[in-house]
C-alpha cells in the first residue's frame, strides 16, 4: 500500500467516529472524542502502524507514518491505550509518548525495555494503570 492510501485509510477510520462536543466547549476549541470512541479508532491505528512499519528499521519514518500522526493527534486519551501496547511488547512508542506529554521520562536510556519500564513507571506514578488484554 503506498502513502496516500496509507492516509486515505486513516482518515476512514477517524471519519467513521462521531465527533462530540463538550458543552463548555467553545468553538475555537477543538472537538474531543468520546473516551469511549478513543480505544477502538487507537486500535485500528495502531494495528495499522505496526503492520505497515514492522519491517522499517528507520525511527523517523515509524514515528512519521499517518496512522502514527494519528495516533499522536488523539492526545492525552492515548496515553494508557499506548502505555498497555507498551507493556506488551517494548516498541517504538517513545516518540509519540513524549510528544503528547511533553514529557521524556527515557530520555537518557538506550535500550528499549528500559525505555519502555520508564515511561510505565512514569504512568504509574501518575495513576495511569495499565490492564493487559489477552497477547493479539
Amino acid at each position: 500500500m503506498d502513502a496516500t492510501g496509507d492516509i486515505a485509510s486513516g482518515r476512514e477510520i477517524v471519519e467513521r467516529r462521531k465527533w462530540t462536543r463538550v458543552s463548555s466547549m467553545t468553538r475555537d476549541e477543538p472537538a474531543l472524542l468520546d473516551d469511549a470512541a478513543v480505544e477502538p479508532i487507537f486500535e485500528e491505528l495502531a494495528d495499522l502502524w505496526e503492520q505497515e512499519t514492522a519491517f522499517e528499521s528507520v525511527v523517523t519514518r515509524k514515528a512519521t507514518h499517518p496512522a502514527y500522526q494519528r495516533i499522536i493527534g488523539l492526545g492525552p486519551q492515548a496515553v494508557p491505550l499506548i502505555l498497555r501496547r507498551l507493556a506488551q511488547e517494548p516498541r517504538q512508542w517513545f516518540w509519540a509518548l513524549t510528544a503528547i506529554t511533553g514529557e521524556n521520562p527515557a530520555e537518557a536510556l538506550t535500550g528499549a525495555e528500559e525505555a519502555a519500564e520508564a515511561w510505565l513507571r512514569w504512568g504509574r506514578e501518575r495513576g495511569i494503570t495499565v490492564e493487559l488484554s489477552v497477547p493479539r
